[in-house]
């Protein structure tokens, strides 16, 4: 990676003073690795003047600038497997479009989830083994949707409504997709669901007056008797603990889990 003195740089670095060095040194994020292949890491940097992606193969020690686009590219996920990378494309930078993936090795880019149409962004998660994805779409027109997108199918609709929500999160074998919603129309205490990919409910956290961390999972009508807290754990920095009901639980759940954050 060559170091770049900024888009508006007018004079060689050696002639700056060192405060305005500081101020043009190239900014560089904290790199996000793949869940199963943690050798692969993608991170930001504006390096050539604009905030874009970049690959590293710490393996091999190898970095990459995977986009280049003249208003700069910020929003990547790696797929958990570390074949693919994610990338929001917008249109200068008005955070309306597509997703788009490209080979973590380097290669064209291609319509992440063909049959999208373009919106802003609200959300991603991708499946274990990288081939279903939860798409979250806000757009004036509709409100949010939210879409499972499955490798060689086309998308489908797995939720609409007109407030604000968007994707929490996606169990390793796509069987369930957590959903955070302010259907209740307060936009300040998001509700969570967690959906199976047929649309119906599997459990709902919604308490907006309650303390962070108290709330408790309430279950679909399929096990209502048993909609009683389980012990809660902290998986995550600023983790408020996660919550499930008896049958929901972590033992019956073995690839899902999900974190009820403070807000």
């Amino acid at each position: 990676m060559t170091e770049s003195n900024g888009p508006d740089a007018a004079e060689p670095t050696e002639q700056m003073p060192d405060w305005e060095k500081r101020f043009r040194a190239p900014r560089v994020s904290l790199p996000d690795w793949a869940e199963d292949a943690p050798d692969r890491s993608l991170f930001v940097s504006n390096a050539t003047g604009t905030y874009e992606l970049y690959a590293w193969d710490r393996a091999t020690g190898e970095q990459r600038q995977v986009t280049d686009r003249a208003n700069g590219t910020t929003d990547g996920v790696l797929s958990p497997d570390g074949a693919w990378i994610w990338w929001f494309d917008d249109k200068d930078g008005d955070e309306f479009g597509v997703w788009r993936r490209q080979p973590f090795t380097g290669g064209e880019d291609e319509l992440a989830a063909p049959g999208l149409d373009p919106s802003y962004p609200a959300g991603l998660a991708l499946s274990r083994d990288g081939r279903t994805a939860a798409v979250g779409r806000p757009t004036d027109e509709d409100g949010t949707t939210i879409h499972l997108a499955r490798e060689g199918e086309a998308p489908f609709e797995l939720y609409r409504h007109r407030e604000s929500a968007g994707v929490g999160d996606l169990s390793h074998d796509g069987s369930l997709i957590a959903v955070e919603h302010t259907e209740h129309g307060d936009a300040m205490h998001s509700a969570l669901r967690v959906l199976r990919p047929d649309g119906t409910t599997v459990a709902e956290l919604d308490d907006p007056t309650a303390a962070a961390g108290s709330s408790a999972w309430t279950c679909s009508a399929s096990h209502p008797s048993t909609a009683t807290p389980a012990s809660s754990s902290d998986t995550s920095a600023g983790a408020a603990g996660s919550r499930w009901c008896g049958t929901c639980g972590p033992a019956s759940r073995p690839t899902w889990s999900w974190t009820c954050r403070a807000t």
